[in-house]
């Protein structure tokens, strides 16, 4: 699931995250799967939801830690290539693997691995 050798891959969400984010809040409930991130003081937050995940994991971890894969120093959104964790699901629940997608999200003390079957939407949170 979370090791080094996931192939990560840096994955450009429609929304543009220059600054380091801080994992603020896990919400998962009838609205879907919610993470809600800072990006300091004087900014907005960032809400990145997922509708359709199968599973998520959210380990503490440092930001430098998790920088163990190459080109993770500016990214905060990646996508990991040929996924174990997917496997793993897909051979014990009966589930297609070609379905889902293992999304990863750096953040300043955290790795949020999330396996879905879309892309999140993100939003700021003075957005409608």
């Amino acid at each position: 699931m979370q090791n080094g050798t996931d192939k990560l891959t840096p994955w450009k969400p429609s929304r543009n995250v220059s600054r380091q984010i801080s994992l603020i809040a896990v919400k998962d409930d009838s609205e879907g799967l919610r993470f809600i991130f800072s990006l300091g003081k004087l900014h907005p937050f960032l809400i990145v939801k997922f509708d359709s995940h199968l599973a998520y994991c959210k380990s503490n971890e440092t930001h430098t830690k998790a920088q163990g894969h190459a080109g993770t120093q500016e990214a905060h959104f990646f996508i990991v290539e040929d996924s174990s964790w997917i496997q793993r699901l897909a051979r014990d629940n009966s589930i297609d693997s070609d379905a889902f997608t293992h999304f990863v999200i750096l953040a300043k003390a955290a790795r949020i691995d999330v396996i879905a079957a879309n892309p999140p939407t993100m939003r700021w949170h003075n957005e409608d």
